[in-house]
């Protein structure tokens, strides 16, 4: 489990770490990804709420 901004931090490392430059044919494309997350609430029901509060977060 991730404390305070810890989520936020390793979500700012992975990114670094995964997105990169490429050239294929001659064509420069960079490559990156995506993370969503969220904070579980106890007073929800769970994992689907969970799930879609970060996929929304992605956005």
């Amino acid at each position: 489990m991730l404390v305070g901004n810890e989520g936020f931090e390793t979500a700012v490392t992975l990114r670094a770490t995964i997105s990169f430059l490429s050239r294929i044919n001659g064509h420069e494309i960079a490559l990156s990804v995506s993370i969503g997350g969220a904070r579980i609430d106890p007073d929800e029901d769970g994992r689907p709420n969970l799930f879609q509060r970060a996929d929304t977060a992605i956005y």
